[in-house]
C-alpha cells in the first residue's frame, strides 16, 4: 500500500504495522496451547496479559527478516 501511495512511513508506523502483519502473535499464541497448556481461563488471562513478550518477540523476528532482505537489495544493486 505504501508502494502504490509513494508513502514513506516514518520508523514506528512501519515497525508497528510490520509487528501486526507477520503473524507472530497467532504463531506464539498457538504454541502455548500446543505445548500441553490447557485452555483455561487463567492461561487466556495469561497470554493476553504479557502483550511485551510477544510484541517483542515480534519486533525482533521482522527486524531480523528486514535485515536479511536489505542485504540482498544491495548484494543485487552492486551487482546489476
Amino acid at each position: 500500500m505504501w508502494f502504490a501511495s509513494v508513502h514513506l512511513p516514518k520508523p514506528e508506523e512501519y515497525l508497528k504495522n510490520g509487528v501486526i502483519s507477520s503473524g507472530v502473535h497467532v504463531v506464539l499464541a498457538h504454541m502455548f496451547f500446543l505445548l500441553g497448556h490447557n485452555i483455561t481461563k487463567q492461561n487466556v488471562n495469561l497470554v493476553n496479559d504479557n502483550p511485551g513478550i510477544v510484541t517483542s518477540t515480534a519486533t525482533i523476528l521482522r527486524l531480523f527478516d528486514d535485515l536479511g532482505s536489505a542485504k540482498v537489495s544491495i548484494i543485487s544493486i552492486l551487482f546489476l
